[in-house]
């Protein structure tokens, strides 16, 4: 579930997306992490984020920013005209090759801060108003691509940076905090139920991936994701029978089957739930 994609450039390690999920076969972005930071703005309609086992919607105008490897997933209120601007980058764009003054002081205390998983960025608070409006810059930028653009778009990190370190100080441990143990732990078995959700598998299975009895492996699933190790997999398999159909017209039986259902009728069931 580690997301795997470089997002920009070994030589500009930053990228732009719009995401329109009326586009989308699956109207959602399914949990997942990736090293770089992510800032998002929505442009229109409003998008639920699931950070961790924290809900957060974000209305149009409003935005959110996602720690390095902090879980989340995303997926419209209304599917119809829903659309958000997500901006990617490399923690490097920050403070350059050698640049350890900037690392060490501003940037990795954020990276290892386990309070600042993320950040909901209002239209009422002065500070995240102003990173919105960086957020739209950069967009801007990006689809210009004039002369210039590149420098101006690090002018615009290097201000954001600013806002939240200077705004989210309190919260930083200057000795570098560590992901909790529930949140590595729920990493190993998404990855597991992700890469083996097509065979059977037992919760004993799903529990011995993050070293756990089975009752601690329902209650970690219970604390940080609000749902139960088999409700979970039973989604994940519903959510790629789905993604087969709509994009190869495979017979429902035939994708029920390929993705451990034992029959369509089951399927049927789960799916309608």
């Amino acid at each position: 579930m580690r997301e795997m994609a470089a997002h920009g450039s070994s030589l500009l390690p930053i990228a732009v997306y719009i995401d329109e999920f009326k586009e989308y076969s699956i109207p959602v972005i399914q949990r997942h992490w990736h090293k770089e930071l992510q800032f998002v703005v929505v442009l229109t309609g409003s998008v639920r984020y699931t950070v961790n086992e924290e809900s957060i919607v974000v209305n149009q105008g409003e935005g959110i920013f996602i720690n390095s490897n902090v879980m989340h997933m995303s997926s419209p209120l209304l599917t119809q005209d829903t659309k958000m601007c997500s901006v990617l980058f490399d923690p490097s764009m920050l403070s350059g090759a050698n640049q350890m003054v900037i690392e060490n002081k501003y940037v990795l205390p954020v990276l290892k801060c386990s309070q600042l998983k993320y950040v909901f960025l209002s239209l009422d608070v002065s500070w995240h108003l102003q990173i919105l409006i960086c957020l739209r810059r950069i967009l801007d930028l990006e689809e210009d691509k004039d002369y210039g653009y590149e420098l101006e778009i690090r002018n615009c990190l290097g201000k954001l940076w600013l806002l939240l370190v200077q705004n989210c100080k309190k919260f930083l441990d200057e000795r570098g905090g560590t992901s909790s143990v529930d949140e590595e732990r729920i990493k190993k078995m998404l990855k597991f139920i992700h890469e083996e959700y097509r065979r059977d598998i037992t919760l004993a299975d799903i529990a011995g991936t993050a070293g756990l009895s089975k009752s601690e492996c329902c209650r970690c699933f219970q604390r940080m994701i609000d749902s139960s190790p088999f409700e979970y997999l039973i989604s994940r398999r519903i959510y790629m029978a789905a993604k087969k159909i709509s994009e190869s017209n495979m017979p429902i039986g035939a994708a029920a089957e390929s993705v451990g259902f034992h029959g369509s009728s089951y399927f049927y069931k789960k799916s309608k739930a």
